[in-house]
């Protein structure tokens, strides 16, 4: 939430629901680049039923 405009995207970017404005979406593209081999293995920890390690947040 940024703002109070939420968006849900998928772990490659894709925007599933929701908007930002296009600076926000810029920095969180960014954000989801700089983390996506840690997001890719607390995805499939998550699946497997345990519980995946913290991910540095957005800030």
């Amino acid at each position: 939430m940024y703002n109070d405009k939420d968006v849900v995207v998928s772990l490659d970017g894709e925007i599933l629901d929701g908007s930002l404005l296009k600076k926000q979406m810029r920095i969180l593209w960014g954000w989801l680049e700089i983390h996506e081999d840690e997001l890719y293995k607390a995805w499939n920890e998550a699946v497997q039923g345990r519980n995946p390690d913290k991910i540095e947040p957005l800030r």
